[in-house]
């Protein structure tokens, strides 16, 4: 009889964590643009899609290589700010621009920031939890 093995990584989540914070650094494989009023910023499908239903779908829907989404009404600084949260999972946010910020998220249904579809997807298992801190 065989036996099976199961091998697993034990650090494999805090090295994805690294890699994904990583890879916001670095140009590289950077694969959508989203187009806000006062510029464009870019980022990876993957982690839009992971992030935001509302991406999911329109990334579902448009399987073009290097698509270019435009953002009616949203404002770079809330952008690259919701980005920043979505790879890193925090982001420092002024208390000006907060209620901005939480707006365009609720929009974007970004995943730990809104309460509309803060639900994972369905092969994620753990809570997520938003905590916002005065810093």
């Amino acid at each position: 009889m065989m036996e099976n093995y199961n091998l697993m990584w034990g650090d494999f989540t805090s090295n994805l964590s690294l890699t994904v914070k990583d890879l916001r650094n670095d140009a590289d494989f950077l694969d959508v643009s989203i187009a806000c009023e006062d510029d464009t910023i870019d980022a990876h499908k993957v982690i839009l899609a992971a992030a935001s239903p509302f991406f999911r779908n329109i990334l579902r829907k448009n399987k073009h290589p290097h698509p270019y989404i435009y953002l009616n009404g949203v404002k770079l600084k809330d952008m690259k700010n919701l980005i920043d949260f979505m790879y890193n999972g925090e982001v420092n946010v002024k208390q000006e621009h907060l209620n901005s910020f939480l707006s365009v998220a609720e929009k974007l249904r970004v995943r730990g920031l809104c309460q509309s579809d803060s639900k994972p997807p369905p092969s994620h298992k753990d809570k997520e939890s938003t905590k916002v801190k005065n810093r």
